[in-house]
């Protein structure tokens, strides 16, 4: 599994019968049938906005979060799921698929862990709890409850799906 997949396993669904289900707006959102190549294609498309995204960020030194930050930071999203709505025309609408079963779920986590590769999920794992430190740091030196409180909680929950997809990667090996 390459860097392309991984990002296509992030939107779509691949069926037992081997089509693949494109929900652009979630669980909740239309189903749509796409073929591989089609799938392809928006994953690069996804791939090329987050790039795009990425270097946006990076050009610009960190800021305290205002109100010009939150309404771009609004309109990024918008964006996105915008190019999200646009990439299903032309796609045909289907059913939702059968919810996934337990064994379905961790082979999906597996998959993604396995496209990250062993290496990353580890510098991801410390990077994360590295994070979450720094969370607690904010509370408990800074008095920033609420942010310090958020930032623990988000990144303490990347470390803990990190820490899932290197266990069935290594139960995998045996």
């Amino acid at each position: 599994m390459n860097i392309l997949d991984f990002m296509a396993g992030t939107f779509s669904v691949r069926l037992p019968d081997g089509r693949f289900v494109y929900r652009p707006l979630g669980a909740r959102g239309a189903c749509y049938v796409m073929t591989l190549a089609q799938r392809r294609t928006r994953a690069w498309a996804q791939l090329a906005f987050y790039g795009a995204l990425m270097a946006l960020v990076a050009h610009y030194p960190p800021v305290p979060i205002t109100k010009g930050v939150v309404i771009g930071g609004a309109g990024i999203l918008a964006l996105n799921y915008l190019l999200l709505w646009l990439y299903t025309f032309g796609l045909d609408k289907t059913e939702p698929p059968a919810p996934m079963t337990r064994e379905q779920r961790h082979s999906a986590v597996a998959d993604q862990g396995r496209a990250l590769g062993r290496p990353l999920l580890w510098i991801m794992v410390i990077v994360s709890w590295l994070f979450a430190l720094g969370g607690l740091s904010m509370v408990l030196l800074l008095g920033k409850w609420l942010s310090g409180a958020l930032c623990m909680l988000f990144f303490g929950a990347c470390a803990a799906v990190f820490t899932w997809q290197l266990r069935l990667t290594r139960a995998e090996r045996r």
